[in-house]
């Protein structure tokens, strides 16, 4: 039903769609990464942190929500239950543990648990970003590809 026009317009928007998503996403982990170093550099407690920047932190770890529709509407090869669970288990951290709880939010694990997802979603962000730029992961700089693979050992 679709002619070849069609599919070529609806690959441009998409494609245009998941480098927009990928990179803002890599540049909102940027800010976390940030607000982490600048915090603990000025000694901010936790709880000075969190309460400086637990929401946009929140925020910008909601955005990962789209992955799963990425997944369901076949935008990415990502499998969707891995997919599911992987995000809403930090969905889980931040709404249900962290941001109702001062205890869980002030305290000095929180650098810890938000800088480790800061320093491997920057390289993935960036990683799936370069991806669509060379048309495929296959072409993508070497150091790149490691970090997007070995990093996420921090977690």
């Amino acid at each position: 039903f679709f002619s070849s026009n069609s599919n070529k317009t609806s690959y441009s928007i998409m494609s245009a769609y998941l480098k927009f998503y990928n990179i803002a996403s890599a540049v909102g982990w940027g800010f976390v990464l940030y607000a982490v170093t600048s915090s603990l550099s000025a000694g901010d407690s936790g709880k000075e942190f969190w309460d400086k920047y637990g929401l946009i932190i929140s925020l910008i770890q909601s955005c990962a929500f789209l992955e799963i529709l990425h997944s369901l509407f076949g935008l990415v090869r990502s499998p969707l239950l891995p997919t599911i669970f992987q995000v809403l288990s930090r969905l889980l951290i931040i709404w249900i543990y962290m941001y109702p709880t001062n205890a869980s939010s002030g305290h000095w694990s929180a650098y810890l648990c938000i800088g480790a997802w800061s320093l491997v979603e920057i390289p993935r962000y960036l990683f799936y970003f370069n991806a669509l730029l060379v048309d495929g992961p296959h072409k993508i700089n070497s150091i790149l590809f490691f970090l997007r693979y070995n990093l996420f050992i921090v977690l």
